[in-house]
């Protein structure tokens, strides 16, 4: 049996409208992102997940502030990663130190915070030519920055 070309061209787009329905129905359901610069810092959602950086300041190299989890899911391996103007970049792996967080200069962060958990932080950084601040954890992957206008020097 063979089938026609004009047949098989109309099987093959009928296929294709059918699938792209299914990925357009599916990607509507992927959680979005949105961050919001704060005096300071910045506020980051990811559906359920959520990261606020506030009282961020840059003073003698110690770059200082507070991360507290805003969502409603435990955040892990919570880092923070600045990004020189120069285009180098410094990753600082977090540790729970009591209501404070520790700055590792190598693998891995421990970090974990569960909803509500907030965290004071005061990192010896390589300098005052930062370009961004960068947070990112990878449950589910929330990430935010806080622009070089949003930290205050003293």
């Amino acid at each position: 049996m063979r089938i026609s070309n004009t047949v098989l061209a109309i099987l093959i787009i009928a296929l294709v409208m059918i699938v792209s329905e299914f990925v357009n129905i599916w990607s509507a359901s992927l959680p979005s992102t949105s961050t919001s610069n704060v005096q300071g810092g910045a506020q980051l959602t990811f559906g359920t997940a959520g990261i606020q950086l506030s009282g961020v300041s840059f003073c003698n190299n110690f770059l200082t502030g507070a991360i507290t989890n805003t969502g409603s899911i435990a955040l892990s391996n919570v880092t923070m990663s600045l990004l020189y103007s120069n285009t180098s970049s410094e990753t600082i792996y977090l540790s729970s130190n009591g209501n404070s967080v520790t700055g590792l200069p190598n693998c891995c962060s421990s970090l974990v915070m569960q909803p509500a958990d907030s965290y004071n932080f005061n990192f010896s950084i390589g300098g005052s030519n930062y370009a961004s601040l960068l947070v990112t954890s990878n449950c589910p992957a929330p990430q935010g920055s806080a622009q070089t206008i949003d930290i205050s020097s003293c």
